[in-house]
């Protein structure tokens, strides 16, 4: 593994597969620093990332990795050491991730503002009305 940064997340790449490491404490930061390869529809469901399958030892204290979907769907499949909080993202997984993440921050936005109309409607409806 190679010393690498994702923005200013240190993290670390296997020249060989083209994966790499990171720490979760540092996810959210990586994240932040990616921005999706295309622009997306939120509309259009997400396409899952193809996965190779967990199985993986980790890096660092070589014991067996958890694998599971990030954000605890599906779409991107994530290895996690919960000994020593390292993550192993394979080649585009970390981008999937970010789109995901910027997925459901739009969705959660629409769904507020439309929560934040319906609510005005009733203010108004009850401003108006004659008790």
């Amino acid at each position: 593994m190679a010393p690498a940064r994702v923005g200013p997340v240190k993290a670390h790449g296997c020249p060989s597969c083209g994966g790499g490491t990171l720490l979760l404490r540092d996810l959210e930061a990586a994240l932040a620093a990616l921005e999706p390869a295309t622009s997306f529809d939120p509309a259009v469901p997400m396409a899952a990332v193809p996965d190779a399958g967990g199985g993986l030892g980790c890096p660092s204290c070589g014991r067996a990795m958890s694998h599971g979907g990030f954000m605890e769907q599906p779409l991107v499949q994530i290895d996690r050491c919960t000994a020593c909080m390292l993550l192993f993202v394979d080649v585009g997984e970390l981008e999937a991730m970010a789109e995901q993440r910027m997925r459901s921050d739009r969705q959660r936005g629409l769904r507020r503002s439309a929560n934040d109309a319906v609510l005005d409607q009733l203010k108004w409806l009850v401003s108006n009305t004659n008790v």
